[in-house]
């Protein structure tokens, strides 16, 4: 490793030590992680103790998955999951590329980042593959932007509700839930209102 690279393992160190931060995020679809990157965070992450999770290019980038195979992630996230189908797809993917004993290693989520998506929630859960699928993550910043919000808006009482409503349909299904999006010390106050 490179010094630099040194300086990150520190870094996700910290985070996990004085934050509880249990995992670092890459991503292929917006950021555009190249696989020599993402082998690079890999080590960083092993050496600070904390998990990967890669977010890939859509509900069934079947490439990106063997990618994520190859790499070894602890937790693999689908972008725009917005429909029974879509969910569909993606879980239906997810079991056609990694075998039951490497999906018993790996948390399976996916993004619920729309209004749309928001709407669909209840009716997602209840398609068959569900029992693949581990969580879900909201991102708030899209969630903003498909109310035609600005991302300013990430931390007002109408997506804080907005977020409980999402959360408290996830937990009735048993999932796992990640908040994302915008988070900064100004999220701080709205955490204590999310169930655990």
């Amino acid at each position: 490793m490179n010094s630099l690279e040194y300086q990150m393992v520190d870094i996700a160190r910290e985070l996990k030590e004085k934050h509880a931060a249990i995992s670092v995020k890459a991503e292929f679809e917006a950021e555009g992680t190249r696989l020599e990157e993402l082998l690079r965070l890999k080590e960083i992450c092993m050496v600070a103790g904390v998990g990967l999770t890669l977010k890939i290019g859509g509900c069934e980038s079947i490439r990106d998955m063997f990618e994520a195979r190859t790499v070894g992630v602890n937790c693999l996230v689908a972008p725009m999951v917005e429909s029974p189908y879509a969910l569909r797809k993606y879980l239906q993917a997810v079991n056609k590329v990694f075998t039951s004993q490497e999906r018993q290693n790996i948390e399976i989520l996916c993004n619920i980042e729309t209004v749309t998506a928001s709407n669909n929630l209840e009716e997602m859960l209840e398609i068959s593959e569900n029992s693949t699928l581990q969580g879900i993550v909201i991102e708030r910043v899209d969630l903003c932007f498909s109310l035609r919000l600005d991302d300013q808006s990430i931390n007002n009482k109408e997506i804080n509700q907005l977020v409980l409503e999402i959360i408290k349909k996830a937990k009735k299904r048993k999932l796992l839930c990640v908040v994302g999006g915008g988070i900064s010390a100004h999220s701080l106050p709205f955490f204590p209102e999310y169930p655990k």
